[in-house]
């Protein structure tokens, strides 16, 4: 199964835009993060005073405020391939754990390809080159110490057995 066409700019060039990340929490200990696509020449003082004015407008405490910087190309759904499990609704979920307690999350891969499964089945190949590139991609991302569990893979919302990594 051939893998999609990335149009994303390479990420070791300038980058075409910040998503800046408001995380907000109530009275009740509900949270949510409200974000603003903002140009690239958005200054730490433009993002503060976005700050300074949303905790104003806001009986919520705003808590933390991310930025990350984005390379971006205009979305093409002809860019992507066909096959087996073509919906981004279908997932590879990894969990990704450290030693440290509570400190564990799950990665996806959208609407994976076959490689990365036991052929004829829903069950993930560990031994996959193409899912070891990912996986020695994140966790060169990661803090030390950080290391692959299991992973399984999820047809829309549907759970299939882990396997172990």
């Amino acid at each position: 199964m051939a893998a999609g066409t990335r149009t994303a700019p390479d990420a070791t060039t300038t980058a075409t835009a910040k998503n800046v990340s408001y995380h907000l929490i109530d009275e009740t200990g509900d949270t949510t993060t409200v974000s603003v696509y903002a140009q690239v020449a958005t200054t730490a003082a433009q993002i503060e005073a976005m700050g300074d004015a949303l905790q104003a407008a806001s009986q919520a405490s705003l808590y933390k405020i991310t930025v990350s910087s984005v390379w971006s190309a205009n979305p093409d759904k002809n860019d992507a391939s066909t096959g087996n499990n073509d919906s981004v609704f279908d997932n590879v979920v990894t969990l990704v754990k450290s030693p440290t307690p509570r400190s564990a999350f799950d990665w996806y891969i959208p609407a994976p390809i076959q490689e990365l499964l036991v052929p004829g089945s829903d069950n993930i190949d560990p031994a996959s080159t193409e899912l070891a590139a990912v996986y020695t991609a994140l966790l060169a991302m990661v803090p030390a110490g950080y290391g692959i569990i299991q992973a399984r893979f999820s047809e829309h919302k549907e759970v299939n057995k882990a396997v172990k990594i």
